[in-house]
């Protein structure tokens, strides 16, 4: 380890553990909250053996190994794992292209403050970085069984438990070393213990230290999830008695101040500026204009994916046609009334302003709204679990039914065929095959094949095309000088007019470009593969168009001369 980089660690390490003591002290909190009985007719072994039997399901379905999780098929998981490999491996958080270290678009909390101790338990390798992803969707898990079970009851618990866990987004991005689980479970972490605070007898102020602990490390995760520091103040002032309200605001938003003013420093280091970050470095176009980031010109397409691939209709439509029993105090009496719509008070703080900014957000996708979905679905099952009080006296075949489907679950994922992680399989082969100075042209990014393939030889990676991540890439070490008039399309931006405003190739050539770079490389000697798992037809139909080939392994290839001089 360099010495200048031991005040920087021995901070994280400090960060770390207050961070850990804020999330055992939210954890132990939250699942006595939960277990504990609701009546004398109920008690605390009981929903321990409801939550047991979820989580052995949540474990079949979530589960994903190592090996698996390094395949890392989304860039973001690259990043992530890649640049906390790095740290542990090389000292420094960056990623490696054409020997150049340069930052990340993300700031290093993430990779440092969870991936990094996973490596550190475990070993430095890629897969290792899918643990504490793994531990962050079984507590989320757990948490929406204790909102669900103290809102309605046990099967309250079992329907929110079950609605998270079946998630289609909540399921996919458990699998991949990314914030989108994490900062969701501790949203509905922070969201469900300021429903604990301001709802037991015994109220201690210093509980809003710990909410603001992790209001910032879920900001340091993704920065829109700060908004969650709103129903927290409005615990803090509303939802507690009046004596005491300056002190517990200030608990609640030290921590959060604190990581703002990390967050500058650290892209003030890196970035030159305290109000630039590694998305302007990046991706210039469109992050340098904010009315291109943010316009209502993109909310009919927002809109959309909010209605279609959030359950905000189905709650909606749930909530309306229930509330005439709700209002009957008959109708449900297994529902905490005030409980729930206190959460749900809790809940519509966060989502509101959640919501309002991602309509207008140029980029669409449902993973945004993903914490405010993963809360919605705690709340979904409590609601219709408030409908079975009926069947509530019923423990023992519901206890024999989740028995069942956990016991199937498991011999599901046991029998199950596990899909091959098609990167990592041909990074392997080209780790084990090609010389150790060859050139290797490829549709696999450089990033992810540089601590499997290239670290340690002077192999160097050439991308097929600029289609290739990182290759696509123009980066600006400072604002850019655009030319009028702007483009308007955001998406297809040609690369020329980011270059003529002054960004920077990150990857210098590609096969396919003027540069012949293979035939260079073949005419001094120097060995040349071409591995095509990840090529487009026409892209390897370009490259056999000149080039002669001969099979190495599954979809490895020896470049032996051009057609004509082989």
């Amino acid at each position: 380890m360099q010495a200048q980089a031991f005040p920087f660690v021995a901070f994280l390490s400090v960060v770390w553990l207050v961070c850990v003591c804020a999330l055992l002290s939210a954890c132990k909190a939250v699942l006595q909250w939960g277990l504990q009985a609701r009546s004398e007719e109920e008690n605390s072994f009981q929903a321990l053996s409801f939550l047991s039997l979820i989580l052995v399901t949540a474990m079949a379905v979530l589960w994903v190994t190592p090996y698996q999780a390094s395949n890392l098929g989304i860039s973001d998981s690259v990043e992530y794992a890649v640049a906390a490999e790095r740290m542990l491996n090389q000292g420094t958080y960056s990623l490696q292209i054409e020997g150049h270290n340069l930052p990340p678009r993300y700031a290093p909390w993430f990779s440092a403050l969870f991936i990094v101790p996973s490596m550190i338990l475990t070993s430095p390798n890629l897969g290792n970085s899918i643990w504490p992803i793994l531990v962050f969707a079984m507590l989320g898990v757990s948490i929406a069984f204790c909102v669900g079970r103290r809102l309605s009851g046990n099967w309250g618990g079992i329907l929110s438990a079950f609605a998270v866990l079946l998630d289609p987004g909540y399921r996919y991005f458990s699998k991949f070393p990314m914030t989108d689980v994490p900062s969701a479970v501790l949203v509905l972490l922070i969201l469900t213990l300021c429903l604990v605070v301001t709802t037991r007898k015994e109220k201690s102020d210093w509980s809003f230290l710990t909410l603001g602990v992790l209001c910032a490390l879920v900001a340091s995760l993704r920065i829109t999830s700060v908004l969650v520091v709103v129903p927290v103040l409005w615990a803090a002032v509303f939802a507690v008695e009046k004596k005491g309200m300056l002190k517990r605001l200030l608990l609640a938003l030290s921590p959060v101040l604190f990581f703002f003013a990390v967050q500058a420093v650290y892209q003030l280091a890196i970035f030159g500026s305290p109000l630039r970050s590694g998305y302007e470095f990046w991706v210039p176009w469109p992050y340098d204009f904010f009315s291109k980031v943010f316009s209502l010109n993109y909310l009919a397409t927002n809109l959309a994916t909010l209605s279609l691939h959030t359950p905000t209709v189905l709650f909606v439509v749930l909530f309306l046609a229930g509330w005439p029993v709700l209002r009957e105090k008959q109708g449900a009496a297994r529902l905490d009334r005030e409980a729930f719509f206190r959460f749900f008070r809790l809940v519509g703080y966060f989502a509101v302003p959640l919501v309002a900014l991602y309509l207008l957000y140029f980029y669409s996708t449902s993973r945004f709204y993903l914490p405010m979905s993963v809360a919605l679905y705690a709340l979904i099952g409590s609601f219709i679990g408030a409908f079975l009080g009926p069947i509530e006296k019923h423990r023992v075949p519901a206890l024999v039914c989740l028995l069942v489907i956990a016991a199937g679950a498991a011999g599901w994922r046991s029998s199950a065929p596990i899909d091959p992680p098609a990167r990592r399989i041909a990074a392997d082969i080209m780790a084990r095959t090609t010389a150790n100075d060859a050139l290797i042209v490829t549709g696999l990014d450089p990033v992810y094949l540089e601590p499997l393939v290239l670290r340690g030889t002077t192999r160097t990676v050439l991308p097929i095309s600029r289609r290739i991540e990182y290759a696509s890439k123009v980066v600006a070490w400072a604002p850019l000088y655009y030319r009028e008039p702007y483009p308007q399309d955001l998406t297809t931006l040609p690369r020329e007019y980011l270059l003529e405003a002054g960004g920077r190739d990150v990857v210098s050539s590609v096969a396919l470009d003027g540069d012949d770079v293979v035939g260079t490389a073949l005419a001094s000697g120097r060995p040349v593969y071409i591995e095509t798992s990840a090529l487009e037809p026409g892209e390897l139909k370009q490259f056999t168009d000149r080039f002669t080939m001969l099979e190495m392994g599954k979809g490895l290839f020896q470049v032996t001369g051009t057609w004509g001089n082989s």
